[in-house]
């Protein structure tokens, strides 16, 4: 719900203007008065244990940061609360530090920082804006619970691979319109 919401608040942004901060305000000011009156219910699960995931899975990190454990690889976060372990780090960056190291998050961040420099480059086009919107939605939702990057497609597999790819169809089509902008057929 936080990255759809993220995403919706931000979407007047991509076209930019007085009438983006208009919006933004009147986004922002219904969801921090959804907040409040819906707090109950939002905060009933509490935080899941994530933050605590998180610092085991940045100490799985420490133990192994330059080759990580290997691609597919079978592994338990540990906590306190969990002494069995849970079978994923629910965060895509440390899942990726998990199994390729810091060279793999290094080029999985850079894969992810290229994605929204094409989107931002197009942020001016219908489709710039959905990418745009897609990875921020896909950013903001693998932060609290994304399990898989190389195994079967699931929701997680999609959530994280859409984006990249709608990234590269929109880097492919901008470089085919630009060559013919440059070299006209006659």
């Amino acid at each position: 719900m936080l990255a759809l919401g993220l995403a919706t608040i931000s979407m007047p942004f991509w076209g930019g203007g007085r009438g983006a901060w208009l919006v933004f305000l009147s986004a922002c000011l219904i969801a921090v008065l959804g907040f409040f009156w819906f707090a109950p219910f939002i905060l009933a699960r509490g935080l899941s244990h994530r933050p605590d995931i998180f610092w085991s899975s940045l100490n799985m990190i420490s133990q192994n940061p330059w080759l990580g454990l290997g691609i597919g690889a079978d592994y338990r976060v540990v906590t306190a609360y969990f002494p069995g372990g849970v079978d994923h780090s629910h965060n895509v960056f440390t899942h990726a530090a998990i199994e390729l190291g810091i060279p793999g998050l290094i080029l999985w961040a850079g894969l992810w920082l290229a994605a929204f420099r094409v989107a931002w480059g197009a942020r001016q086009s219908r489709e710039g804006c959905i990418l745009l919107s897609s990875l921020l939605v896909s950013c903001v939702a693998q932060q609290f619970d994304a399990a898989s990057l190389w195994e079967s497609p699931r929701a997680e597999w999609f959530v994280t691979w859409l984006p990249i790819g709608l990234a590269i169809a929109l880097a492919v089509q901008r470089g085919r319109t630009e060559k013919r902008v440059v070299s006209p057929r006659a």
